[in-house]
């Protein structure tokens, strides 16, 4: 049986490549919120306060850092509570939004945690 010895350097280089973790993945999750947020938020004046929110945290928008797009996603979060409560969104709506801005938000995160270790 023959066995390979890797230093710790290969290891982690090994475990930064299998995250593939870029702008690109978390860009995915916000459309995805917008896109299920287009569709569940029956006001307009909500819906387009919503969008315009998750548009300003996308990282397509020229100028948007990943502070910005997380502090946005934040709010959404918040806004999208608020709309539960009042009764403007179903349970399984609210939670549906919630599900997908905490996984837009982590990404976000955790790419902002790679950037900041590799520099």
């Amino acid at each position: 049986m023959m066995v390979a010895r890797l230093d710790a350097p290969a290891l982690v280089l090994v475990s930064v490549r299998a995250l593939a973790l870029g702008p690109e993945e978390c860009e995915r999750w916000i459309g995805q919120l917008r896109d299920e947020a287009s569709n569940t938020i029956s006001s307009d004046d909500e819906r387009e306060a919503v969008l315009r929110r998750l548009d300003e945290a996308s990282l397509d928008q020229k100028g948007t850092t990943l502070a910005t797009s997380a502090k946005r996603l934040d709010e959404f979060q918040r806004k999208a509570a608020r709309l539960k409560a009042a009764g403007k969104l179903s349970d399984s709506d609210g939670v549906r939004l919630q599900t997908l801005a905490e996984a837009a938000r982590r990404c976000v995160t955790r790419l902002s945690d790679l950037q900041q270790g590799s520099e």
